[in-house]
């Protein structure tokens, strides 16, 4: 505490705000969702899940950006960074340039973190299937962020929904087909 008051007011606010950025870092980062084919939350595990059967239309890759939350805390690391270099310096200026550091050192760790946490997808645009007729009846269009399955157009697949989260599984070319009609 003694740190603390010895301080210029400068650096305490500085200070506050590199607790505050890190606070926001570690205490409101969302936790992990498995969401590609590959891979399962344990909420998801030894769940009953609906299926519906379909073919693969369309496929290209595709950006993801990180939360919100996670570019917010880039931006708040990299200003405090900035703010404390800047207020390195000594003379009249010091302020000055500690709000500059600042604002340059927030875009910078904002532009940073997206880069950093980017992840790559792939759009998969798939026709369904009617069950009771066997024609495509409708087109939906699901996001699968890595690591996923590579599809292709023409690949059967079906579509699965386990709580919430929808997968595309390809079907296998050497598994004997069932029919239930």
């Amino acid at each position: 505490m003694q740190v603390l008051k010895n301080m210029s007011l400068v650096n305490r606010v500085l200070a506050v705000l590199y607790v505050a950025a890190i606070a926001v870092v570690l205490g409101f980062a969302p936790g992990a969702k498995a969401q590609s084919g590959n891979v399962y939350a344990s909420s998801q595990a030894q769940v009953m899940s609906p299926t519906m059967k379909g073919v693969i239309l369309q496929v290209s890759m595709k950006l993801v950006q990180p939360s919100g939350i996670t570019r917010t805390g880039g931006a708040a690391i990299g200003g405090v960074l900035g703010g404390l270099m800047g207020n390195q310096l000594s003379g009249q200026g010091k302020a000055f340039a500690s709000v500059l550091g600042a604002t340059i050192g927030g875009f910078v760790g904002e532009r940073a973190a997206n880069a950093a946490f980017s992840s790559r997808a792939q759009e998969l645009v798939i026709g369904l299937y009617n069950p009771t007729t066997g024609a495509l009846s409708s087109t939906v269009t699901v996001i699968q962020p890595e690591p996923f399955e590579a599809m292709s157009p023409n690949q059967q697949v079906l579509i699965s929904n386990t709580n919430g989260v929808f997968r595309v599984i390809k079907i296998s070319m050497d598994a004997q087909t069932v029919s239930y009609r």
